[in-house]
């Protein structure tokens, strides 16, 4: 089975997904900072309160789904990256004619600080496969994981927004999924 096929066609997937769901909002976001129709400011300065900007209200909530969709699609390609390296060792295990149950236990069986870092090792000790030699940047790896893992673990009902935590931010002061706030 081609599972970098899988892989890649999963990547597309998500990837059209952000594209096109949030489409819609970010033309939304475009018109208000345009004022253009429906977004253009009828208020009477004279005569009304004008001290925010027109549509602030539909502006922030449109951005907060574009933010939204982009967690979510991140969510998707940390679960799509974790299943194709389960999947890739257990190939790997089959084609070499290794119990895929037992090389699993001795992956499973490496210390590391977290299962990104636990495959790591695993390629780089039992099949001499260094990632850090790889066209993929490791850092912006680490990053989907670390940015996973806040999503998961740093959800306050007050907000939508999710902020990472201090490791995270010690170790990515400048994140390739957060902004100056």
């Amino acid at each position: 089975m081609d599972i970098l096929w899988f892989f890649h066609r999963r990547l597309r997937l998500i990837n059209m997904m952000y594209d096109d769901g949030t489409a819609p909002f970010r033309e939304a976001m475009r018109k208000i900072e345009a004022h253009e129709e429906p977004f253009v400011d009828t208020r009477d300065p004279e005569h009304q309160d004008v001290s925010e900007p027109a549509f602030l209200e539909e502006f922030l909530e449109t951005s907060e789904v574009v933010e939204l969709l982009g967690n979510w699609c991140l969510l998707m390609t940390h679960a799509t990256l974790q299943a194709f390296l389960r999947e890739y060792v257990a190939e790997i295990a089959r084609a070499y004619g290794h119990n895929p149950k037992e090389v699993r236990a001795r992956l499973e069986a490496i210390k590391a600080k977290n299962w990104f870092e636990r495959y790591r090792l695993f390629f780089l000790q039992e099949l001499g496969i260094d990632w850090q030699t790889s066209p993929a940047k490791l850092t912006d790896l680490e990053q989907i994981n670390l940015t996973r893992d806040d999503l998961v673990h740093n959800v306050e009902v007050t907000t939508t927004y999710v902020y990472r935590d201090k490791k995270h931010a010690e170790r990515f002061p400048e994140s390739l999924f957060t902004d100056e706030l």
